[in-house]
């Protein structure tokens, strides 16, 4: 009897502070939407939550170990209370994490998650509640763009986890999780075999036809989707088939399919299709999440370059902008997505003519980028790249080449080697030595690039191929060698006219380049067409060389067509 009601008091105890920090988790939710936060509040919260939650674990340890009699379901409701402190610490931590409540207010969710990251570490009594916290905490930051604590709050998570044989489908969420971290900071070749075995595990503990196995085929699919287009198709439709099953066609799940059947389609250059998926996509998320969800704004950025590879960069110009914005305010300004919004922006403004906007809209990526997740990563590489290119086109080749060889030289770091892009890239360094006026260097460089390009491009038609004769071709005509030029011309027109729509600038300042060609060699009349039907797009393209644009007027000039 007496030890049946010191167990009581102990109880009522528990159930007091569970009440009390309830009472203060509906506070604070009512503070935050109220814009009103005090540290005094934030100290007071986290340690009823924490300390209700060991005392509620410690009590209903105590209980079982006991096993008195009759309280046992007792027990069992306060245990269901401690869960439930869990639920709202989690819930709390859900309302700074943007992927669940978007527009939170950076600084102030900084400093709860500091003080969160404290007071989790000290429940080492408590493993299986400290993994959860970690593996929330690891989300959170990987929404946030702070990879490091990301990876290794994760790691935190998978110590606990993995040392339990019943935890196997923990582990390999945690490890999924931690994938995607890869997946950012270092590239879709070093994630590749982590989302394979991610896939094949997910097959083993769930089955085929499992709504997981669906999201693992989906993330591979994304990361493959450059290197095995053919086989990203494959994935996306079988998960597609699987949400099928499983009655999920209307849900969030369905909309990432749909955008990554987007992707593909966009790389394709079938704009149709890339358009109708974004916006499927698009209608289904706002129904389940929101204008301002980061899936939803990412999915916007999709649609606005499927617009600009159109050629409608006004548009896409506006769409950008208020991604950007949006991902600022949801975000914070120094987040990798927010880094991506600057890079969109700056190519819509880089093609409407407007260098010097977008020279500081690709610097603002390039900052992003580099303090975000680091020097040697693909995002750090386009970003210099896009520096480098606008630096070109407002005739700067000398420091236009200082950004084109960093960015070359982290592809080369991540590709061990000179692959693809790397063997693409040295292609356009070698336009900037001919502006510099290092003409023979330059060529020859160029000749030997393009043999390694043609060499590692799977087929004819791959757009490596294409983009690699661009600068040549141009060089060839200004050095007197238009016959060889003519060809090279040809090929990117009949690549451009398989591939693009009449009205893209890509394809419509190739035409008239091929006609430039033809002009230089004294065939004005096979040129004139070309050149009448293609000269004002191409004239008016914000992406035009100065030295395409000094040939295209002289080629106007000897077909004897007017310049204005």
């Amino acid at each position: 009897t007496s030890d049946k009601e010191n167990l009581r008091r102990e109880l009522q105890v528990v159930a007091d502070q569970l009440a009390v920090a309830l009472d203060n988790a509906k506070l604070y939710t009512e503070l935050q939407n109220s814009k009103l936060y005090t540290e005094i509040l934030v100290d007071n919260l986290i340690t009823g939550v924490i300390a209700a939650l060991i005392v509620g674990f410690a009590v209903v340890a105590v209980t079982q170990s006991h096993r008195i009699a009759g309280e046992r379901d007792r027990a069992e409701a306060e245990r269901q209370k401690a869960e439930r402190i869990v639920a709202v610490l989690t819930d709390l931590l859900g309302q700074v994490n943007p992927y669940e409540t978007p527009g939170g207010d950076t600084l102030r969710v900084a400093d709860f998650i500091d003080k969160i990251e404290v007071k989790i570490a000290d429940l080492d009594d408590q493993p299986a509640v400290q993994a959860r916290m970690w593996e929330l905490l690891a989300n959170i930051h990987r929404a946030r763009s702070s990879y490091d604590k990301a990876s290794a709050f994760y790691d935190n998570a998978l110590r606990y986890y993995e040392s339990d044989p019943e935890l196997e489908l923990d582990v390999v969420r945690v490890r999924h999780d931690k994938a995607l971290v890869v997946l950012t900071t270092d590239g879709a070749a070093a994630a590749e075999p982590l989302l394979r075995e991610s896939l094949r595990r997910t097959r083993e503990l769930q089955g085929e036809s499992h709504p997981d196995v669906a999201i693992a085929m989906q993330v591979l699919a994304g990361a493959i989707v450059y290197t095995h287009p053919e086989e990203s198709m494959v994935l996306v439709e079988e998960a597609m088939e699987i949400l099928r099953a499983n009655s999920m066609k209307g849900t969030v799940n369905a909309a990432a399919l749909s955008n990554q059947l987007g992707i593909y389609y966009l790389n394709q250059s079938d704009f149709d299709r890339a358009e109708k998926n974004f916006e499927n996509s698009l209608e289904i998320l706002r129904q389940h999440v929101g204008d301002d969800h980061p899936n939803v704004l990412a999915v916007s950025h999709n649609l606005a370059m499927t617009l600009g590879r159109r050629g409608d960069w006004e548009r896409a110009e506006g769409i950008f902008r208020t991604t950007l914005e949006t991902r600022q305010r949801v975000l914070g300004p120094g987040a990798v997505e927010t880094g991506r919004s600057w890079e969109g922006l700056g190519s819509s403004l880089a093609h409407q003519g407007r260098l010097d906007e977008a020279l500081e809209a690709f610097q603002n990526s390039l900052r992003i980028f580099h303090e975000a997740v680091g020097t040697y990563t693909e995002h750090t590489s386009n970003a210099a790249n896009n520096v480098g290119s606008v630096l070109s086109l407002q005739g700067r080749p000398e420091a236009a080449l200082t950004y084109l060889d960093s960015s070359i030289a982290i592809d080369r770091r991540l590709a061990g080697g000179d692959d693809l892009a790397v063997a693409t890239k040295r292609c356009r360094r070698t336009f900037q030595l001919f502006m510099m006026g290092d003409r023979e260097r330059a060529v020859a460089q160029a000749r030997e690039a393009l043999v390694v390009v043609d060499s590692l491009a799977p087929h004819e038609s791959d757009e490596h191929r294409v983009e690699a004769r661009g600068p040549l071709a141009v060089m060839l005509m200004a050095t007197g060698h238009t016959a060889e030029a003519e060809n090279m011309m040809r090929f990117i027109v009949e690549q451009r006219e398989a591939k693009l729509p009449e009205t893209n600038p890509y394809l419509v300042s190739a035409r008239c380049m091929l006609g430039v060609v033809l002009a230089l060699q004294g065939r004005t009349v096979e040129a004139r067409d070309l050149l009448r039907d293609n000269y004002a797009l191409t004239a008016s393209w914000g992406l035009l060389p100065s030295l395409h644009r000094s040939l295209l007027e002289e080629a106007m000039q000897a077909a004897g067509l007017s310049a204005h």
